[in-house]
């Protein structure tokens, strides 16, 4: 954890974390996307 804390490291670190942020947010999103679709098609059959 101290090598977290020194100074040359958490740019490096922060931009990671920002960058698996965002693709943990657009996986969520493009599968919740996905299962509103799935939805709709188990409620179109389903009638």
């Amino acid at each position: 954890l101290y090598f977290l804390m020194s100074n040359s490291y958490p740019n490096v670190i922060h931009t990671h974390v920002q960058r698996q942020y965002q693709n943990l947010k657009n996986y969520c999103a493009a599968s919740t996307k996905q299962s509103y679709e799935i939805e709709k098609v188990i409620l179109a059959t389903s009638q």
